[in-house]
């Protein structure tokens, strides 16, 4: 544990002097929490501002966690050859020989990492992990036909071509690879997250932590402390405090489902966030909903707001789910979406299909699918479902009872257990193979994201719900 925090303490003196802008931005939402939930985003990415730039150390740390999760193996570990670091990760990529350095004893674990570096520590984690991944010719290729593609220095030119050929990475624009750029740490958690899916998709997941001591408009006088829910595979637990520009100001530890908050820094005014990590053996970290205090020192107590019960006060008139269909029925609104209908010959004509939901999403609902039917994708809908009042198939009332959540292509987009793939709904989910099955990285996951909505592909650990979008995430 001390080794830890002395990594991590390396790491916030690195960057937490420098003011950025939000957490992370709103399409990658959903690969950070389905990336957290594999245990792939280590530590020192979490700590750091994740708009800021990605660094070489950290990318390497994201790098054996997704070895990690693809192949169970040992690794001969050999002496570390840098005089710049010992960092147990980079060592492990080292011997795997994922990476090298910029010399022979300067590995320079907090430079910058340029997408060309990226590309090249992809493709050896893949290709060491046993994955094939092949090229014929190069120049046939699609990251062969980008403008600047002859600026990608020779040592990652096939590299980069892998990685684009299978969706791992993409071009800035449609004319530009720029291999020389560098890449922000919640790129980097994409870039992951995406291809662990493709290559790994029955990996490993872990429950997230849930904070149960604070919630939205509680009022906190005195000491300001955190509860979570204990985890079963939890060795210690890791409290991250964030300001209001999400630099971090205080990393702690704890071996207990609880940890008071050094308050020291906190200025009046001023916004902080909190966030949990779960950490297991071999440092897999799985990170909480962050939730945010406000200080008030006239009143001498802090504020607390969650996103979830904002939420809640959002879509239910009293702040607490409708209790009698009655009242839900009272709360529904009826929307238009435009679609794309598919036609047995392949093509797709533009059409329009009703929806209901709560009357308090509808116009956000309807930009939703206003924008899915503008992507270029055009991904087609054969059938959608909002609101019903029904329990769910786990007995449990349904968020369809609160007009909350959408299922889209029910039969192509199933329920089922994600240990087995077992079905509770539907029959399959196939994506980039039938036209209806929604791809993790397509239009319709990445629209929702960008409004706050989870996907039930991605948002739980036990249970994959292909067909279902969740404004509460449930």
């Amino acid at each position: 544990m001390k080794k830890l925090l002395a990594a991590l303490g390396a790491v916030f003196i690195a960057f937490a002097q420098t003011s950025y802008g939000a957490e992370f931005s709103d399409w990658a939402r959903n690969d950070y929490f389905s990336a957290s939930g594999k245990g792939l985003i280590p530590l020192s990415i979490a700590v750091g501002n994740l708009k800021d730039n990605v660094t070489r150390g950290e990318f390497c740390n994201l790098a054996v966690n997704m070895y990690d999760t693809m192949y169970k193996g040992s690794v001969k570990l050999f002496d570390c050859p840098f005089a710049d670091c010992s960092d147990d990760f980079i060592v492990k990529a080292y011997s795997l020989g994922i990476v090298s350095g910029k010399s022979e004893t300067e590995f320079c674990p907090y430079d910058p990492i340029t997408r060309q570096e990226m590309a090249k520590i992809l493709v050896n984690t893949l290709e060491t992990a046993g994955k094939d991944l092949t090229v014929s010719d190069i120049k046939s290729e699609k990251a062969y036909s980008y403008k600047d593609f002859e600026t990608v220095d020779s040592w990652a030119a096939l590299d980069f071509v892998k990685a684009v050929k299978y969706g791992l990475m993409s071009g800035i624009s449609e004319t530009e690879l720029s291999p020389h750029a560098n890449a922000t740490r919640e790129q980097a958690v994409a870039i992951a997250s995406r291809s662990e899916a493709q290559f790994a998709p029955n990996a490993e997941t872990y429950e997230k932590p849930q904070i149960v001591n604070m919630q939205d408009g509680d009022n906190v006088s005195g000491a300001l402390s955190v509860a979570w829910d204990k985890q079963p595979n939890a060795k210690e637990y890791i409290v991250i405090v964030k300001d209001e520009d999400y630099n971090c100001i205080d990393v702690s530890a704890s071996v207990e489902a609880s940890a008071g908050i050094t308050t020291g820094n906190f200025d009046i005014g001023k916004k902080y966030t909190i966030t949990v990590a779960s950490v297991s053996d071999g440092l897999k970290a799985v990170y909480s909903e962050p939730v945010e205090v406000q200080y008030n020192e006239e009143e001498k107590r802090f504020e607390v707001f969650t996103t979830k019960d904002a939420k809640y006060k959002r879509v239910f008139p009293a702040g607490a789910p409708f209790k009698t269909k009655e009242e839900a029925d009272a709360n529904m609104a009826t929307v238009q979406i435009p679609v794309w209908n598919l036609k047995a010959d392949g093509t797709k004509t533009p059409s329009k299909t009703e929806l209901m939901v709560n009357a308090n999403l509808a116009e956000e609902v309807v930009q939703i699918f206003t924008e899915i039917y503008e992507d270029p994708e055009k991904f087609p809908i054969k059938n959608i479902g909002g609101y019903t009042w029904r329990n769910s198939a786990m007995g449990k009332i349904s968020e369809h009872s609160y007009g909350t959540c959408i299922d889209i292509n029910y039969d192509e987009n199933y329920y089922c257990y994600a240990d087995t793939g077992q079905a509770i709904t539907g029959s399959f989910w196939r994506p980039l193979e039938n036209p209806y099955s929604i791809p993790q990285n397509g239009s319709v996951v990445r629209i929702f994201a960008k409004y706050g909505w989870a996907w039930g592909g991605n948002a739980w650990s036990r249970l994959h719900d292909y067909m279902h979008f969740t404004y509460l995430g449930n």
